[in-house]
């Protein structure tokens, strides 16, 4: 039977679509001040925002440290039913998020000057006062910009997509608004600025905080009690590990931004060339509406598939994930180089050639970045953290610093904006020779992804959608019964499986679809380590089968049912026959999708 992947692609595209309105609502707030600075002030007030790209990036490091890594964890926790544990570590994520957040606010506030001066920026120069002072505020509002990747990442994993929608809206709302009224009206110049953008990101973090403790399908908010150091410590590795990537991608986006801006301060000596970069900093933050769309989506599913070993959906999503980044990232740079001119002119650029070369020459790393995004994506969400840590720390600094140094003193300003595209590319291609080595040492492995597909090649592993018609649900539970005689399970086993399968697709159809025949139902059944591992997927109404099973039998033993209701119990012994068998019987519905999963 085929494997429909209307599943994996209702899902995805759910993911997706949500991710990208969210991301755009950020988007949005950024692009505004950049053109109200840009345009009312002029390039040096623009050039202050560029010079304190670190200190943003600082706080997003945090963030993305603890939500993208807690999300991780939290979603093996949830993909291998351990409940309890996702409730500390959801605990875990806010609790260290605080502490890192104030720590750094304190050294940020105690050394601002010396931070200005570590920026390139000296006394003697007109935009240092401003530059202490947009420092100083930003890292008074530190703890909203960093608060805001757990709530975004925690609420996709929650399958609030609407939410995150909400709450980036909002941010962009409040971020508008306060800017239009401190900037124009009251003329605050990037003081102004600074108070929108930690007053933006205040409403959308402790708005996402709100949504997560109190409505949420996953995580409960309790006060946590870790009786003993060892499990935050726990948690607090577990998090990091996982959520070192993308940490590690913001810290050498901060390190970079400083190398840029010391570069154009000292060796190119031309500080109109820090407009340009702020120009290209806003493209980025455009850019990742669907780079980090298409990639951050992924992570999530991955992370869920992987821990059930499910390869067969991990690579149905990944087509997906690069087929929808690589189209809408090229669009999207397409028109970028196109259109340069007016872009430098929409910040306030125009006059100058330099933020129009810049622009077209930026546009080339997007494919690329696209694409290296996805990989990160995966061996994160995999557990392979070091090809992560090695293709982020590649693409985003070292080969980024490498050839800005050794191009910029022979080409100017053009050897900064080569350097984006050139890194991407050896990066890239560090990435593919790396997996060549690893699939020499492990046949198992496959190419570029890294992904285990031992199960898949020894045949112990089948995945196949059913209809939600009576004749493909006998067929579906005829494949199973064939599956588990070629793998050598006794007949018994083989029976109770296929009838177990086959009664709980009815149920669903019944309940979930209301007998309808145009719907589809994913069914998994792993042979993995000694263990049965059977998992069915819908997309249709909340329902648990297992669950209606063990309520209308509990009546029965009770005698609160009729003739009829008993004789339809006894149609359904595959499912008590399971249940006697199951190590394990759990249904989650996670992503807004039906999962019920029964371990032998």
């Amino acid at each position: 039977m085929k494997n429909d992947k209307s599943i994996i692609r209702l899902m995805y595209t759910r993911c997706l679509v949500a991710s990208m309105l969210a991301l755009l609502g950020g988007a949005v707030g950024q692009i505004a001040i950049t053109v109200i600075i840009g345009r009312l002030h002029g390039t040096d007030e623009l050039a202050v925002i560029g010079i304190t790209l670190p200190i943003y990036y600082i706080y997003a490091t945090v963030g993305s440290l603890l939500g993208v890594g807690g999300t991780t964890v939290c979603a093996r926790l949830i993909g291998s039913n351990r409940f309890k544990q996702t409730q500390e570590a959801f605990a875990a994520i806010y609790l260290l998020t605080l502490i890192f957040s104030v720590v750094i606010t304190i050294i940020i506030l105690a050394f601002s000057e010396t931070i200005a001066r570590f920026l390139g920026i000296t006394p003697d120069m007109g935009i240092f006062p401003q530059v202490k002072e947009y420092l100083r505020i930003l890292s008074i509002g530190g703890i909203f910009i960093a608060g805001i990747y757990p709530a975004f990442n925690l609420l996709r994993l929650d399958g609030r997509n609407t939410a995150t929608i909400l709450i980036f809206f909002a941010m962009s709302a409040v971020t508008v608004s306060l800017a239009y009224v401190l900037v124009v009206f009251h003329g605050m110049k990037t003081a102004g600025a600074a108070i929108a953008i930690v007053s933006g990101s205040g409403v959308a973090g402790i708005l996402g905080m709100i949504l997560l403790f109190f409505k949420s399908k996953n995580f409960e908010f309790t006060v946590p009690s870790f009786k003993d150091l060892r499990c935050l410590c726990r948690h607090t590795i577990d998090i990091i590990i996982a959520g070192s990537p993308g940490a590690l991608e913001n810290l050498c986006i901060l390190i970079r931004a400083i190398v840029i801006n010391r570069i154009i301060v000292t060796v190119i000596g031309d500080i109109a060339q820090l407009s340009a970069f702020k120009i290209i900093d806003t493209i980025t933050a455009f850019a990742l509406i669907f780079i980090a769309g298409a990639s951050g989506s992924l992570m999530p599913f991955i992370s869920v598939f992987n821990t059930e070993k499910d390869t067969n959906s991990i690579q149905q999503i990944l087509r997906l994930g690069f087929k929808w980044g690589c189209t809408m990232t090229a669009f999207f740079s397409i028109i970028c180089f196109v259109f340069a001119k007016q872009t430098a002119d929409l910040f306030g650029a125009g006059a100058g050639s330099d933020a129009i070369f810049a622009i077209r020459i930026f546009t080339i790393s997007l494919f690329l970045a696209v694409i290296n995004s996805i990989l990160v994506c995966v061996y994160q969400a995999t557990q392979n953290a070091l090809p992560a840590n090695i293709l982020t720390l590649g693409r985003s600094l070292i080969w980024f610093v490498l050839s800005a140094y050794l191009f910029t003193p022979h080409f100017g300003a053009s050897g900064i904006w080569h350097s984006f595209w050139i890194s991407e590319l050896i990066a890239l291609i560090c990435a593919i020779i790396y997996s060549m080595v690893v699939v020499r040492k492990n046949k198992y492995r496959s190419m570029l992804f890294l992904l285990d597909t031992k199960a898949e090649k020894n045949g112990t592993y089948i995945a196949f959608s059913s209809e939600s018609s009576v004749s493909s649900i006998t067929t579906s539970a005829q494949e199973i019964n064939d599956f588990c005689v070629s793998n050598k399970l006794n007949s018994e086993q083989a029976m109770i499986i296929s009838l177990a399968v086959e009664e709980m697709l009815m149920l669903i159809r019944e309940h979930c679809f209301k007998n309808d025949n145009n719907f589809t139902m994913n069914v998994r059944l792993l042979l993995y380590e000694g263990e049965i591992i059977l998992r069915i997927h819908n997309c249709g109404k909340e329902f648990n089968p297992v669950e209606y099973y063990k309520q209308y039998s509990t009546q029965l033993d009770d005698d609160f049912l009729d003739f009829e209701d008993s004789e339809m119990l006894t149609d359904y012994l595959g499912i008590k026959m399971i249940l006697n068998l199951a190590k394990k019987v759990d249904y989650r519905n996670t992503f807004g999708i039906n999962n019920v999963m029964v371990i032998i």
